[in-house]
C-alpha cells in the first residue's frame, strides 16, 4: 500500500457513497496517515470521517492479520 493508491481509493470511495456518512476505521499505517492529512488539507472528503485504530490492536481486530 501506498499513500498513492489509498488517497485515490478514499476519493473514489467518497465520491461513491454521495450523501451518506461514513465511519471509515483504518489502523495508523504510514501511507494511510499521509493520505488522510493531504486529504484533510485539501477538504476532499465531504461524506466519509476517519478514525484511525489505537496502535498495537489491529492485530485483535483483524481476524486474518
Amino acid at each position: 500500500m501506498t499513500t498513492v493508491i489509498i488517497t485515490k481509493w478514499l476519493t473514489w470511495f467518497d465520491k461513491r457513497i454521495y450523501s451518506r456518512r461514513v465511519l471509515l476505521l483504518l489502523n495508523n499505517f504510514s501511507a494511510h496517515e499521509a493520505a488522510i492529512r493531504t486529504l484533510t488539507k485539501n477538504n476532499t472528503l465531504k461524506n466519509t470521517r476517519v478514525e484511525f485504530l489505537s496502535p498495537n490492536c489491529t492485530s485483535v481486530y483483524q481476524p486474518l492479520n
